[in-house]
């Protein structure tokens, strides 16, 4: 599972050298949101410790998932901006 832990840092990482990083980070807060919300529903349940590991164990293939399908989603080539024409200034 710490391998989905890497994917995900690796990701970020390299989509903060590119400055386009709301994809991983909205993956994080996703991992949050299913943590809290799959911890509540354990605690109501009464389960057991093991079935917290595997909560956390999942929320790492989550992370990772949602991380690299960020990455591969986010359009990374140049913005489409019409360059302006320079002309020489002595001339």
């Amino acid at each position: 599972m710490y391998a989905f832990i890497a994917l995900a840092m690796s990701t970020y990482f390299s989509s903060q050298g590119a400055a386009k990083v709301l994809g991983p980070v909205l993956s994080q807060t996703a991992r949050l949101i299913f943590v809290a919300i799959g911890g509540w529903w354990l605690l109501a349940h009464e389960a057991t410790a093991a079935h917290f590991f595997a909560l956390a164990a999942a929320s790492m293939v989550v992370l990772g998932t949602l991380s690299a399908l960020s990455v591969v989603l986010t359009r990374w080539g140049p913005k489409a901006a019409v360059a302006p024409q320079v002309r020489p200034a002595l001339s």
